[in-house]
């Protein structure tokens, strides 16, 4: 579709919505200048007469019924589509589309609100740029053997995914300075030297090839790439990554393309500051440095980038990166991918990279088949989405997953400006995650009159004393003067006008203007409301409401004076509402005339009983005490007998029941009534009911449904008694073999103690017959003397 203007007025196409929940009314009040009232609230108009004689800011509502129209100051919002279109495929005259509308141009007022819809269909052969950076380091000797085989099979991949796209090649290695690379003069002409084998010179990274279409010449310089090596684990695979990305017109990104950029390596990577071992302590500046040859030049110089420097990068141009890489080191990388914001994803490489194609299609379909739509909004300008995607419900979302080619999502997406920002005019884009297109938002904030212009602005007029400027109707005094009409001196100060210790700080409240140190009100909108006091704090219509939404209760029950309610003779309360008439609150039959018996206070026409220790007395007039039953024998027969038949007509109850009576599932609580409880003499079960009186005096009486009734179990008496008596019988046995235990146990150890002292005693004297076993020889001193000589 051509493109063309749509141009809509705002109040049919934008939505309006208040911003929290302030009040337009109180938002206006007060404002002193046309673009504080317009900053105010979308809602407020200002009036540029001179001769205005009410708020200048007001409600436009409002305003248009005080102001005369060419004086009122209310720029309308606007919504301007300049490029339309639809969503399109790839042709010969167009390149495709995925995004619609393309271009919009939307004048709103600050808070104010604006929707439109964002379209999304996933274009078919949408271009596609995929660079393929690789570790060339000696343990990569086999995986780049690999990959000059597969240079056929990524022709008819790609070719699976989009006819339009174009490949390039380039290659890492590390900074050729010592620690990272040797400096003994035969390693740095031939590093492989000490695996037998020749490769090339270390270097940081080199473009080998330039984005092209041309499958073959990526295999021919992919096979012409020579490995080399160096002497530490980790790679300098982010110096070259900033190089390909950065190097934007040298590698030939087509910004209206997808980018993606392969990684692929088995080793580690260094990061900022790590530079510095080998001398490159400059910082890195994130800018291509490349030679004619395609060699980065300041690798000696410049730091490897840090995670956030390279993140950035990587945001800004739109660039989706794949870290390929082996199993080993696959949860490093994952961890700086989580540190980063951009579109950085992680996959798992075989050691000879022969998944690199199955990774490449992964990624792809994971790129194409979701979208997700980001803005560069400043803070000042909030941007909301919501979808429902793919036939799914409305939510707050920025993105939909699962799509497929052909398939259309949309977005609505709400503006808003959150106040009035010193560049009134901004650019915002609306921009596709995972591609280049965006939908460019050109947003003026409406928040300035073009009567505040200083060709616009009268200086030293009659109206401002001859010594202001007359500015949008109002005048804008010098330093020395004060006053509506700059009529005072500055020695009348705007405190006087302010009340003392009081944390309003506003002048006159806020609904008055100082004039030469005293406030004057200001006429309200309404004319039956009045503003008045020394300080403008006063009101006549900001007192409480009776339930009826009068005014303390009508001007029959009170006045509203200073935002507190002055009642007449014969009404109280805050609004008025409450009659205090004690006749209300005493029987009609009464001869004393007592108050609620002298038990409860008369408060708005209905007695509120007194709470005793022994309880709280209740009834209409507080006739029945704590202790007492009451009238719970007189309504006993009426309640059991709506029980038993359902009804209380004349004919099913022996007595009358002049009563309005209830079945209920439950009572109330006790305040509300007094409850009675009766045994049933037919059942035995226990039944309930709660009376009370309703404000005409009659009395209510509300029976619970369902009775309380206590059914003996015979089975389980028997069976109690007899394991009682089972119990019991246990218990007997046990004691009587303890206390046999416990028996046994003393005489058995009375015997030990026997028998011990029978071993240490003379046991001759025991037993005249005892004969001890123990025989005693002496040997002659003389054998003995034999003995020791022959020793």
């Amino acid at each position: 579709m051509a493109l063309h203007r749509i141009v809509a007025v705002l109040w049919a196409v934008l939505t309006l919505l208040a911003y929290g929940a302030a009040d337009p009314a109180a938002s206006c009040e007060g404002q002193t200048s046309c673009g504080a009232c317009l900053t105010a609230h979308y809602r407020c108009a200002w009036c540029r007469s001179p001769a205005f004689g009410y708020s200048r800011c007001s409600q436009l509502a409002v305003m248009s019924r005080l102001c005369a129209a060419d004086d009122i100051v209310s720029p309308s919002s606007e919504a301007e589509i300049v490029g339309d279109g639809e969503p399109s495929d790839q042709s010969p005259s167009q390149q495709p589309a995925q995004l619609a509308p393309r271009h919009l141009r939307v004048r709103l007022r600050p808070h104010e609100q604006y929707e439109f819809e964002v379209r999304f269909r996933q274009a078919e052969d949408y271009p596609l740029d995929l660079y393929y950076l690789m570790d060339l380091t000696y343990s990569q000797w086999d995986d780049k053997d690999k990959l000059e085989t597969l240079g056929k099979d990524m022709a008819i991949t790609l070719r699976s995914l989009t006819k339009n796209f174009r490949v390039g090649f380039g290659s890492f290695v590390d900074k050729p300075v010592m620690p990272y690379v040797s400096q003994v003069p035969q390693d740095l002409q031939n590093p492989c030297a000490i695996y037998g084998r020749e490769c090339v010179a270390a270097y940081g990274f080199r473009n080998h090839l330039n984005l092209t279409n041309d499958v073959y010449r990526f295999t021919a310089q992919v096979s012409a790439a020579r490995v080399s090596a160096n002497v530490d684990d980790p790679e300098g695979g982010l110096d070259a990554l900033v190089q390909a990305v950065s190097c934007s017109d040298i590698v030939g990104w087509n910004k209206s393309a997808r980018k993606l950029l392969i990684y692929s390596s088995n080793g580690l990577f260094h990061l900022a500051g790590q530079g510095m071992l080998g001398g490159a302590a400059k910082r890195n500046d994130m800018r291509c440095h490349l030679d004619e040859k395609g060699f980065y030049t300041l690798s000696t110089v410049q730091d490897y980038p840090s995670a956030e420097e390279l993140d950035g990068l990587l945001r800004s141009e739109n660039m989706n990166v794949v870290f390929a890489v082996t199993k080993k080191y696959k949860d490093r990388y994952e961890k700086l991918t989580e540190i980063m914001k951009a579109k950085v994803e992680v996959e798992e490489l075989l050691e000879d990279s022969s998944n690199i194609l199955a990774v490449i299609k992964k990624q792809y379909e994971a790129i194409t088949s979701r979208i997700e739509l980001l803005d560069d909004a400043d803070a000042d300008v909030r941007v909301r989405y919501r979808s429902s995607c793919l036939g799914s419900d409305v939510q707050e979302r920025n993105n939909c997953t699962g799509i497929k080619t052909g398939d259309q999502v949309s977005f609505m997406v709400k503006l808003e400006p959150l106040g009035c920002p010193a560049e009134k005019t901004r650019t915002i884009y609306l921009k596709d995650a995972r591609s280049s297109e965006a939908v460019r938002v050109d947003l003026e904030v409406l928040c300035t009159c073009d009567c505040e212009a200083p060709a616009a602005t009268r200086a030293n007029s009659s109206e401002c004393s001859g010594v202001g400027s007359l500015q949008c109707g109002a005048c804008v005094c010098p330093n020395d003067r004060a006053g509506l009409r700059c009529e005072c001196s500055q020695g009348v100060q705007s405190d006087t006008c302010r009340p003392a210790g009081s944390p309003d700080r506003r002048v006159c409240s806020g609904r008055g203007d100082c004039i030469c140190g005293q406030c004057v009100c200001r006429s309200s909108d309404n004319p039956g409301h009045k503003v008045s006091g020394r300080f403008c704090q006063c009101d006549n219509f900001s007192c409480d409401r009776a339930p009826d939404g009068s005014i303390c209760g009508g001007e029959d029950r009170g006045l509203c004076e200073c935002d507190q309610c002055v009642c007449r003779p014969g009404w109280t309360g805050n609004d008025c509402a409450c009659s205090n008439d004690t006749r209300l609150c005493a029987p009609v039959d009464s001869t004393s005339g007592q108050v609620c018996n002298g038990k409860g206070d008369c408060v708005c026409g209905r007695c509120q009983c007194y709470t005793t220790e022994q309880g709280r007395y209740a009834g209409l007039f507080c006739e029945d005490c704590p202790t007492c039953r009451g009238l719970c024998l007189t309504y006993q027969p009426c309640a059991q007998c709506l029980l038993r038949t359902g009804s209380v007509s004349a004919s099913s109850c022996n007595s009358s029941c002049p009563y309005v009576l209830t079945l209920q599932d439950a009572l109330g609580d006790p305040e509300k009534g007094t409850i009675c409880r009766f045994e049933d003499d037919v059942d035995g079960c226990f039944y309930s009911f709660q009376y009370y009186s309703d404000a005409e005096g009659r009395a209510i009486i509300d029976v619970l449904r369902k009775k309380e009734c206590f059914e003996v179990d015979v089975l389980a008496i028997v069976l109690g008694t007899v394991g009682s008596v089972l119990l019991v019988g246990l218990l007997t046995v046990l004691l009587w073999r303890l206390f046999t235990y416990l028996k046994d146990r003393r005489e058995y150890a009375r015997f030990e103690r026997d028998l011990g002292d029978a071993q240490t005693s003379n046991l001759q004297t025991l037993n005249a017959l005892y004969q001890t076993p123990v025989t005693t020889y002496v040997v002659p001193n003389r054998m003995m003397s034999t003995f020791r000589d022959a020793e």
